[in-house]
């Protein structure tokens, strides 16, 4: 199970790595706030901040805008969704834990990501008497979501339409 998890982590971050991570840039926007308090002006206003501090705000604002602003979903994103979707609904907890964070994480990183496996959700809703037991668990955990993904009240009426009723059997 932990060739697995490795191999997951890998096959993930070949659609999540855009040259920095969110994380990195938290850290930056840290330090930054760290750098202003120590070389805060304080014979002038409290929003007047030396040139190079000023400089770099702006590049940190630029990394997060161009780490969020500019994605699309490719057709290895949307491969990369469906197995890790696949590893999500598979027999071994652990395993489907792991992708069910990695999945959420794509979820985030890309919009309308979701559409790429409600297709397979419903169908394996719809014949839940043949599909295994860890399947179905699965499916239910990824529509449960985490704190920042609930797919049953996403925003487009299509997805519902399939969706609710599926639930509701």
């Amino acid at each position: 199970a932990s060739s697995i998890k490795i191999a997951l982590k890998i096959y993930s971050l070949s659609s999540m790595y855009y040259g920095i991570f969110e994380q990195n840039i938290n850290k930056l926007c840290n330090n930054l706030n760290v750098i202003k308090y120590l070389y805060k002006n304080k014979l002038c206003d409290t929003k007047q901040h030396l040139r190079f501090v000023t400089i770099q705000r702006i590049a940190i604002q630029m990394e997060f805008f161009s780490l969020s602003n500019f994605r699309t979903l490719t057709q290895i994103d949307q491969q990369v969704i469906f197995k890790l979707f696949e590893l999500s609904i598979h027999r071994y907890s652990e395993v489907r834990r792991q992708a069910q964070i990695y999945l959420f994480t794509m979820f985030s990183q890309f919009f309308f990501s979701y559409q790429v496996i409600v297709d397979r959700i419903i169908e394996l809703l719809d014949k839940s008497d043949e599909v295994d037991h860890d399947e179905i668990k699965g499916c239910l955990y990824i529509l449960l979501g985490n704190e920042s993904f609930f797919l049953p009240t996403k925003h487009s009426w299509e997805i519902l339409e399939k969706l609710w009723p599926s639930i509701a059997c």
